[in-house]
């Protein structure tokens, strides 16, 4: 949960865990539902943040039928209490975008995952490190695909070791 208290000072909470037992629309609006509820928070609420799930879409539009049904007020109205995570959004956006790159991509993951898998191959490629005389202590690593982040960081050290890995492969 987030929000402001009357000092105008900006909170966020962990309200609580539950455990969801599927991710249907009936079972997502009742923990919904149970959650606000315990904290009393059903006529606080101002917006419903979830990913572009289509479970997410149905369940949060049964669960603002049930709203207007049950609340006579909403604080943000219908319009504003859905909410697409814009952070999902954007990695939904730089994956589409890394695909016109994937060969690359593909191919540095690859490289690094070769290198990575056999304590020998690390060893050398330490050591073409050295011979190149890269000042770098950044540690090759393998991205995590649905992370975009990741992708970026494994790329930015592939780039710093660029000339390292040309080095091994003429050596390997």
């Amino acid at each position: 949960a987030h929000f402001i208290d009357n000092d105008w000072k900006l909170h966020k909470k962990i309200l609580n865990f539950y455990a969801i037992s599927s991710h249907k629309c009936d079972d997502i609006v009742l923990v919904l539902g149970k959650c606000l509820e315990e904290w009393g928070l059903v006529s606080k609420l101002y917006n419903i943040m979830v990913d572009n799930a289509a479970n997410n879409d149905t369940a949060c539009n049964a669960f603002i039928g049930d709203l207007k049904r049950h609340c006579h007020f909403l604080f943000s109205g219908e319009e504003f209490l859905h909410v697409r995570c814009v952070a999902h959004i954007l990695n939904l956006v730089v994956w589409d975008g890394l695909k016109v790159v994937g060969k690359s991509i593909n191919r540095v993951r690859a490289a690094v995952k070769f290198i990575k898998q056999s304590p020998s191959r690390l060893q050398r490629f330490h050591e073409c490190v050295v011979a190149e005389k890269i000042d770098s202590k950044a540690s090759l690593s393998l991205d995590v695909p649905t992370r975009w982040n990741s992708t970026f960081k494994m790329l930015s050290t592939a780039l710093v070791y660029e000339h390292v890995f040309t080095k091994y492969s003429k050596r390997d």
